[in-house]
């Protein structure tokens, strides 16, 4: 009999907060892989790594860290691994909440950055020998440590992806595309603070997949799967704002019986 309520206990609260955890674990995680490679840019910038000239290191360095953010290096099972767990956790989260809900979003932000924060240093070094193995430089002393101004390019990527996940299931349900626009404006604000970056994410993955890596092929075929996967998981769950206004409909009919 207790073993029966405590499973119970955790299916009704795991399907009421599971959602949310994931969606802030997800931005933590997004957020920790790009303070990880600011430490690895850092610690170049500094002159920390040696076996060539110093401007060699920190281009190698820039480099190796944005691919390694985006999981073309380093030994991830899939690309934009980030990307991935975004999109999904933000739709599990999202679905079914009423708009003014969502806002909460806001403060899961802030704690994941938080967390990623406090995480950072270990991503860094595990990084330092993925790229010390991959480009030859050896770490002179220590790791340096990622900076909140260096999480500001992460936080404005992450917050347009989600507001694009957003937008997407409120243009669908709505039939319109206006929703579309709000992340279309934070996206052409992140191009005016990060120009090039699309291009430096699409060459290298399209030269892996040239090359017949299967990281790249398989990374590519997830885009279609995990996205009709949504769309048929969106399908069978109301809107948030249709979710709201039959809540409210239904309050209403039952109170007037």
């Amino acid at each position: 009999m207790r073993r029966r309520v405590v499973i119970s206990f955790l299916l009704e609260h795991g399907a009421r907060y599971g959602p949310a955890l994931l969606f802030w674990a997800a931005l933590c995680f997004f957020l920790w892989m790009f303070l990880a490679a600011e430490g690895l840019e850092r610690t170049a910038m500094a002159g920390r790594f040696a076996g060539a000239r110093e401007a060699t290191a920190v281009e190698a360095a820039d480099r190796y860290a944005y691919e390694w953010r985006h999981g073309m290096v380093g030994g991830w099972p899939i690309f934009i691994p980030g990307f991935f767990a975004v999109a999904i956790a933000t739709v599990l989260w999202s679905r079914g909440r009423a708009t003014r809900h969502l806002a909460w979003g806001a403060l899961w932000l802030v704690m994941a950055l938080l967390a990623a924060e406090l995480l950072a240093p270990l991503g860094t070094r595990w990084l330092v020998p993925s790229f010390e193995h991959d480009t030859g430089f050896v770490l002179q002393g220590s790791p340096s440590g990622a900076t909140w101004s260096g999480a500001l390019p992460g936080t404005l990527t992450v917050v347009s992806w989600v507001v694009l996940m957003v937008a997407a299931q409120a243009s669908v349900s709505r039939r319109s595309i206006w929703p579309l626009l709000i992340p279309l404006l934070c996206y052409g604000a992140l191009a005016t603070l990060r120009p090039g970056a699309l291009g430096d994410l699409v060459r290298p993955w399209v030269h892996a997949l040239r090359l017949g890596d299967p990281v790249a092929l398989v990374s590519t075929a997830l885009i279609p799967v995990v996205t009709v996967v949504l769309w048929q998981y969106c399908n069978r769950h109301p809107a948030a704002e249709l979710g709201s206004a039959k809540r409210v409909a239904a309050e209403s009919a039952a109170r007037s019986r």
